[in-house]
């Protein structure tokens, strides 16, 4: 469940400039004084857009029966534990990450987590957000469905990402480069209802 975590530390461990984290009384917050890391985008695959979901397909037995379970699972384990894990799920936290670009991928032929799973994701992404499915990739296994593909999409989407969030820094002087003209970091990753298309 690398990617959920991904995405919940972000939310809560983020370097302080997302906006609608800090203004939302119910977000997640950071409990520890360490120092926060400077998060410039969240790749992630095969994450699901709930909690139970990867538990539900995980249980042997008709899927109305097993969604019920893993539900119930998780509200006993949130009434034990005093908080609900379910307040970090990636439809509930994804809307907080407002320009961060993210890239979200999904495998069209994954049962754990399905592609519909990953288009649910994809509208609650702000504008730094993109989604990509690759046809015939099951879980987590996109790079091995498709490598050239995954390696060029994720190396230049985090170049991109890179490079845009150092741009305050130089501007700012920190760097001791001059200031360079900003790039976008959606460029590099082609709109949602083009990615679907792409393999």
């Amino acid at each position: 469940m690398g990617g959920i975590v991904a995405i919940a530390a972000t939310v809560v461990l983020g370097d302080g400039a997302l906006a609608a984290v800090d203004a939302d009384p119910d977000a997640p917050r950071l409990t520890s004084p360490a120092p926060r890391p400077r998060i410039v985008g969240v790749v992630a695959e095969a994450v699901p857009a709930e909690l139970p979901t990867v538990v539900a397909n995980r249980i042997r037995g008709p899927g109305p029966i097993r969604r019920w379970l893993a539900r119930r699972a998780f509200a006993i384990a949130a009434n034990r534990l005093g908080a609900d894990p379910r307040a970090t799920e990636p439809i509930r936290v994804l809307p907080l990450l407002e320009d961060l670009p993210v890239l979200l991928i999904h495998g069209e032929a994954d049962t754990t987590v399905p592609a519909s799973e990953g288009r649910r994701l994809a509208a609650a992404l702000g504008p730094g957000g993109a989604h990509w499915t690759i046809p015939g990739a099951g879980h987590g296994l996109g790079r091995r469905t498709a490598a050239g593909a995954w390696d060029e999409r994720i190396s230049g989407f985090l170049r991109h990402a890179f490079s845009a969030g150092r741009e305050p820094d130089v501007a700012l002087g920190i760097l001791g480069s001059p200031a360079v003209e900003p790039s976008d970091v959606r460029d590099a990753v082609p709109p949602p209802e083009e990615a679907d298309q792409l393999a």
